[in-house]
């Protein structure tokens, strides 16, 4: 071989693996600059980030470096920053990409505890060449003082001008988006705020300043200030309504939530305020979501009827994400106009205070056949039957299965002990007595307590009567030129069998059964009535039957479509109870699908010489994507309803029921996995039925209008429609017939379409205002009511053929 070919090639390989070597030590640093290297900040913390070759222009740190150098490439760096007050750090972290910050561990970040003029020395070092880097960086930690100079103008009558201005007293807050704040009153016009770090803050009138003086806060410009060193003043308007009325509301309610670490209820020494809880209001059909300040303090106006229910509650998963528990929640307070507003203070056990466990509490409902007041094995269980539980204040009725048992795990009672009372009201429609309908209830510390018995005279052999039962409640829609769905509900409470029985479901004229449908084959048809002629030697049983119908084409939306059921037995059983026997639906032709709805079995007119018994349905569909594990229902009963004449026919799964007062209920369903409608359709719904008596002194004109409110898992509710019944003379059911209003609730617009031509449209608030008055000419009219608060509202409609009224919801 030719030795100086050989030596050549040895010597390119040589210097080949040296320019290998030397590539692979990676970045060679020779600089490391920035576009500003000082800086004066009203901040405690002082942030720097670090690119290679160009800064980032993304980065939103304090001191923005370029490291600089040759032969780039993916590379490892120690730094160290002497931060000029004595401490001095070292951060580690690597980058393939030039002009983006390198992730340091930790980050580059130091808190200085005083404030001062600081030299800042970084020095970067690739640990692979041993080259290095440097820089000096001149940091001032200042202090921010702002001042605020605030015209507070009062607009009394909210018609848009100034009545008074107010120079003296308001206390102004500023809430920062980074959790800086500070408050202050207005002295001569201005506040001065000392020592604020800087950022965007949200200027705000103290809540509770404004619910002690009776005003409330109308619109604040700017809304918002951004403060640093070298921006101090500021300048705001605030409007104020000395009347407490804005031009969209004219509820108030304000209140403190704070942590109850003595656990006495009340806001006093030792007790901290919590800031940014989430607090909503509920109210004729919406719903409010507030935040508290940095003192606790909430305040919001809202739209409503004065002296109606509000339900207020702090979201459950915020409360379980900090830990928190609190033994009432939700709650009711009465609805007040802003010169009269309630204070609703909400107690939080933080985990400093009171104690908040689960007891569980289980009672048996059994008729007592041989009177030794134990459940023998022959002695038939009671079903349905309501059983209070309370102590003091707090109660819950929860109500027992098939096999005579209720049980309650919860922690609404502060005790292992309460009381359990079965319902006098009950047993008086069932003919029952009982020596002992109050009974001791005590929990032992686990899930299956032992239960407390309540013995029951079921007059003789507990086979003499039976207690059937029936309601028709919607399914799925109503629309004409459709199949649509109607649900039939039917069964027996016991305590005896009732042997033979028939039940009926009749239809209106023109639908069309699909007899396939029908499961139950012993039936017969006789005009536009199915009867199933039945039998049963069962104590307690309960069935469900969907029905599907045709619906012809060419039927006016809105007409009325009624469908009834009756059961009776028909041997020699008799029925222990007779006002359950019979079930009602009306349906409104056109109506759209809601899933989650509230429906009530008669028509919007309702006769004021009767005292009218409803029975309301209230449907619920989990429409997600995984189970459900806890709904609850919150049932707002309007004031024109008697109260204590509740009684709950259905219910789809377990359930206990809490009276919150002020009319208004809580529907409780646990761990009820109720499956989600994308895996197991036919299993994601439920529902509930309930009926109630009107008040018997109610007269012409007075209404009855409730709303539901649906929770999944402590989600933001799901609002129902609103139920609406009137007591009238006029038109009763005859020009429901003939007008429909939608869609309700509405937005902005709203259209009515008549059968028969529209001659005069008026608008009234519930108080009974006239708010709007328009003549008309044509079968169908739209209505632009966007400049109207969100509420509740009655429509009347003038037609040739009578008046017909419509409550209609603006949201």
């Amino acid at each position: 071989m030719n030795t100086t070919i050989f030596r050549t090639a040895i010597l390119a390989v040589f210097f080949s693996f040296i320019g290998m070597a030397s590539f692979g030590q990676g970045f060679m640093l020779n600089g490391l600059t920035t576009n500003s290297n000082a800086l004066t900040e009203c901040d405690s913390s002082t942030t720097i980030a670090i690119a290679a070759l160009t800064a980032d222009s993304n980065s939103t740190a304090d001191f923005n470096l370029a490291l600089l150098g040759t032969s780039f490439q993916s590379s490892q760096f120690t730094v160290t920053i002497n931060w000029g007050d004595g401490s001095t750090t070292t951060h580690v972290g690597g980058t393939s990409n030039s002009g983006q910050a390198i992730s340091f561990n930790p980050p580059i970040e130091h808190f200085y505890n005083n404030t001062g003029n600081y030299t800042i020395l970084v020095n970067v070092l690739n640990p692979q060449n041993g080259t290095t880097a440097s820089d000096s960086l001149f940091y001032n930690q200042t202090v921010c003082n702002v001042f605020l100079f605030s015209q507070v103008m009062l607009d009394c009558d909210a018609n848009g001008s100034t009545d008074s201005v107010i120079s003296n007293g308001v206390i102004i807050d500023l809430i920062g988006q980074n959790g800086g704040y500070a408050s202050g009153a207005l002295n001569g016009g201005s506040i001065t705020y000392f020592n604020l770090q800087e950022g965007t803050y949200t200027i705000n009138v103290n809540a509770n300043w404004l619910a002690q003086n009776g005003y409330s806060a109308g619109p604040i410009t700017p809304p918002t200030i951004t403060i640093s060193p070298n921006m101090s003043t500021f300048t705001s308007l605030i409007i104020l309504y000395c009347d407490s009325v804005s031009p969209s509301n004219n509820l108030c309610l304000s209140g403190l939530v704070y942590c109850d670490t003595d656990s006495n209820g009340v806001y006093s020494a030792g007790d901290t305020p919590i800031n940014n809880a989430p607090v909503q209001i509920m109210n004729g059909g919406l719903s409010y979501l507030t935040y508290t300040n940095p003192n606790g303090y909430y305040v919001i106006d809202y739209s409503g009827t004065v002296g109606s229910a509000t339900i207020i509650s702090i979201n459950p998963n915020w409360l379980a994400q900090n830990g928190y528990t609190m033994t009432s929640n939700p709650y009711t307070v009465l609805a007040a106009d802003c010169n009269n507003q309630p204070t609703a203070n909400l107690a939080i056990n933080c985990n400093g205070g009171y104690a908040n466990p689960t007891y569980c509490f289980a009672a048996i409902v059994f008729c007592d056949a041989n009177g030794n007041s134990i459940f023998d094995n022959n002695e038939l269980p009671l079903e349905g039957a309501p059983i209070t539980l309370w102590i003091q204040n707090q109660s819950i009725t929860i109500y027992s299965d098939s096999n005579g048992y209720a049980s309650y795990c919860g922690n609404n009672f502060n005790s292992n002990v309460v009381i359990g009372q079965i319902s006098q009201a009950w047993l008086t429609q069932h003919g029952y007595l009982s020596p002992n309908p109050t009974v001791t209830l005590f929990s032992n510390g686990t899930s299956t307590p032992n239960p407390g018995y309540f013995t029951i005279n079921c007059g003789g052999s507990p086979n003499t009567c039976a207690d059937l039962w029936t309601t028709v409640t919607p399914w799925i829609g109503y629309y004409q030129g459709t199949t649509n769905y109607i649900h039939l509900n039917y069964g027996n409470y016991g305590p005896g069998s009732p042997g033979p029985y028939t039940l009926t479901l009749t239809y209106p004229a023109g639908v069309t059964p699909n007899l396939s449908s029908i499961n139950n084959p012993n039936y017969t048809i006789s005009g536009n009535t199915i009867t199933w002629t039945l039998n049963s030697n069962l104590t307690n049983f309960s069935y469900s039957d969907i029905i599907s119908f045709n619906v012809p084409g060419g039927i006016a939306n809105g007409t009325v479509h009624q469908f009834t059921s009756t059961i009776t037995p028909t041997g020699n059983i008799t029925d222990c109870c007779t006002s359950n026997n019979n079930g009602c639906l009306v349906q409104i032709v056109g109506s759209s699908y809601d899933p989650n709805d509230k429906n009530v079995d008669h028509a919007e007119q309702i006769a004021p010489a009767v005292q009218d018994e409803l029975t309301y349905t209230i449907r619920f569909q989990n429409t997600g994507t995984a189970p459900a594990q806890n709904i609850y229902i919150l049932d707002t009963l309007s004031a024109n309803l008697d109260w204590t004449t509740f009684e709950l026919i259905q219910a789809s799964h377990a359930m206990h029921v809490e009276n919150l007062g002020n009319g208004v209920l809580s529907f409780n369903f646990p761990q009820i996995w109720l499956p989600d409608s994308t895996t197991n359709e036919v299993e994601s719904h439920g529902q509930l039925v309930y009926r109630i008596k009107e008040n018997g002194g109610n007269t012409e004109g007075s209404t009855i209008y409730n709303t539901a409110y649906i929770f999944f898992d402590w989600n933001d509710p799901i609002v129902t429609n609103t139920t609406y019944n009137i007591n009238t003379t006029l038109g009763i059911n005859e020009s429901m017939m003939n007008s429909t209003v939608y869609p309700n609730p509405f937005q902005s617009n709203l259209t009515i379409r008549s059968a028969t031509q529209l001659e005069e449209v008026r608008l009234f608030d519930l108080s009974g205002k006239e708010l709007l008055q328009l003549p008309v000419a044509a079968l169908e009219v739209e209505l632009d009511l966007q400049q109207f608060a969100n509420g509740v509202y009655i429509l009347q409609l003038q037609t040739a053929s009578g008046i017909s009224t419509h409550q209609v919801v603006k949201k």
